[in-house]
């Protein structure tokens, strides 16, 4: 086993052995003994499901929409703005019916509101009468919106583009269309749940798809995809197992677990996913993950220590290039733990 295999996933063991210490209510101090981790960087867990913002939205909208076809709307619109306090004012705040709504039901979010209207104005005033001066979007997320808007304005014109124009399902390749099961005049929502399961409806084709729209760059259509992997939508996709986009960040971890110029651009995306595969192999390596080594630690149940998939392994290279960015004098992280 090489060398970088051993130290990626010794990062990964000490990382998640961190959060477990947190939960259990220990101060910053005492979570880990690892200098790296424990010296106020700010590195986000391996599993992307126990950061607070994935837990907020999945807690709140994804698992209540998970079946349904507008958690595609949803997950675009949330993860563009990324934001709790923001989400908690679009899909949680609710108001009587009124005017043109007066025919709905149930005390209505601007979520429903815009989901029966179209209007993303709506959103806007949620917003707006919650957060009156931002910040309404994350600074995590590198999104750039179209010209003349505000932040705020320019992620809701995306949306309300997105609304519009993702009726129809394209660039899946040739024969697709035929082995579709379609039914009428379809959005492609629906149509990924009425072929959910079937060995085309993969993560990469959805992220290729998303990629298509106007300002939906690698990094945030993967984001949406992640999410949509845990819905009925892509809960079936085959190659949740095999496939990963591997941005920047996963490529140096890459090149330093294989002892490579953090800068080597030689290795082809198949060539990084065949490696993130190998990883992904060795993640089921009792020794690597769980530890052996946890001094102390084994109090933990199995279920603590979930299974990986594609994705841990590739989020997981990215932050372990920042924490040997740090280890090795090489620079620091931009966010602060807390």
């Amino acid at each position: 086993m090489k060398r970088g295999v051993a130290a990626f996933f010794k990062y990964a063991r000490a990382r998640h052995a961190a959060y477990h210490e947190k939960m259990a209510g220990k101060p910053r101090g005492q979570q880990t003994k690892d200098p790296v981790i424990g010296g106020g960087g700010r590195f986000t867990n391996v599993f992307r499901e126990l950061d607070r913002t994935t837990i907020w939205f999945r807690e709140n909208v994804r698992d209540r929409l998970r079946d349904k076809p507008e958690v595609l709307l949803a997950t675009v619109l949330f993860r563009l703005l990324n934001r709790i306090e923001v989400g908690e004012a679009i899909f949680c705040q609710t108001m009587l019916p009124s005017g043109r709504f007066k025919t709905l039901p149930r005390p209505l979010t601007a979520w429903d509101c815009f989901l029966a209207s179209g209007d993303v104005g709506i959103l806007r005033h949620a917003v707006i009468s919650v957060i009156p001066d931002g910040p309404h979007a994350t600074g995590a997320y590198i999104i750039s919106s179209p010209p003349g808007y505000t932040k705020l304005d320019g992620i809701l014109e995306i949306v309300h583009r997105f609304n519009h124009e993702s009726r129809e399902w394209e660039g899946l390749g040739a024969g697709v269309m035929d082995s579709m099961n379609w039914r009428g005049e379809e959005g492609a929502a629906q149509l990924m749940l009425a072929n959910a399961g079937e060995d085309w409806m993969t993560l990469e084709a959805a992220w290729n798809w998303l990629k298509k729209f106007d300002y939906f760059g690698p990094f945030h259509s993967y984001e949406i995809v992640t999410d949509l992997r845990h819905t009925a939508l892509l809960e079936r996709a085959p190659d949740i197992m095999t496939w990963a986009n591997p941005g920047p960040g996963a490529r140096r971890g890459l090149n330093r677990v294989h002892g490579r110029d953090k800068k080597d651009h030689s290795i082809s995306r198949e060539g990084l996913i065949e490696e993130m595969r190998e990883l992904l192999g060795y993640s089921k390596t009792f020794d690597l993950w769980p530890g052996r080594d946890l001094r102390g630690m084994t109090r933990y149940r199995e279920a603590d220590w979930p299974s990986w998939e594609m994705r841990d392994v590739e989020h997981t290279l990215c932050e372990f290039d920042k924490y040997e960015r740090i280890r090795l004098g090489e620079g620091r992280t931009r966010g602060v733990y807390r």
